[in-house]
């Protein structure tokens, strides 16, 4: 079943919002990244910088209530920086949302980035299984 935002908050989805305002759906759980961005729906993509830097409080609502952690589509690159999907670097510490002394490349492999159930963002591993969220436009109808 896939879960929105709207679900939970009639407010995210009236037609008064901005045309950038974003909806959140549960697409699939325990998937990799690479399997994750095979899942997401035509006019949406996997968690942004938008997403986590600008609706960060609508964002963390959403995945308060997620069993697990989120893909970000956003990694680390070979000079051993942090860059989103588009080439954006990503702001470190707490005004990147990363969680206290993330992110730290445990064990020299982590790569990628998730989304925590307490909105905190935190490096990991490629073979991480992580819930598919898929951030959409809302649809005005």
């Amino acid at each position: 079943h896939t879960r929105s935002l709207c679900d939970w908050s009639s407010d995210v989805c009236s037609s008064d919002l901005p045309s950038t305002e974003r909806m959140y759906n549960i697409v699939a759980v325990d998937k990799t990244y690479s399997e994750a961005k095979q899942l997401i729906t035509p006019g949406c993509s996997m968690l942004s910088h938008e997403d986590v830097m600008q609706n960060h409080e609508k964002l963390s609502t959403f995945v308060s209530g997620l069993s697990g952690s989120s893909w970000v589509n956003a990694g680390r690159t070979p000079d051993d920086t942090f860059k989103w999907i588009d080439g954006t670097p990503m702001k470190m510490g707490a005004e990147g949302h990363w969680a206290p002394g993330e992110p730290n490349n445990s064990q020299g492999k982590e790569t990628l980035v998730q989304l925590r159930t307490d909105g905190q963002m935190n490096d990991c591993k490629n073979d991480v299984k992580n819930i598919v969220v898929e951030s959409c436009p809302v649809r005005r109808g």
